[in-house]
């Protein structure tokens, strides 16, 4: 589980660190270069469903928190904005006050 607030490449990061891999050695196991993977780590790209469950076996790491860090907004979700007038209304409800996301999530964490 995934200990603190971070956002995914630095969670990624600091559980590479915390397991002694090298930059080099854990992209070779990854099979991609090290600049690809120091820009992951560092937030400015985003790793594949399929990199991403391999850096999560190699570091021990839950899939759930992961995805949970993860700010990409997939496919489904984009669907459902784009066709669900309710989405889109608490979406605008949250832009108007901030406070209502942190409540949203408190209220998703309780349903997991």
């Amino acid at each position: 589980m995934v200990m603190k607030k971070h956002s995914l490449g630095k969670t990624l990061l600091e559980a590479r660190q915390k397991k002694g891999y090298g930059l080099r050695e854990f992209a070779g196991m990854l099979e991609m270069s090290p600049s690809h993977l120091s820009d992951i780590e560092n937030d400015r790209r985003k790793p594949g469903p399929g990199k991403l469950e391999k850096m999560a076996t190699f570091l021990e790491l839950g899939m759930e928190d992961l995805n949970d860090l993860d700010t990409r907004i997939d496919k489904q979700i984009r669907d459902i904005v784009e066709n669900e007038p309710e989405a889109g209304f608490l979406l605008r409800k949250i832009r108007q006050d901030p406070a209502l996301l942190k409540k949203m999530i408190d209220l998703a964490k309780k349903e997991k």
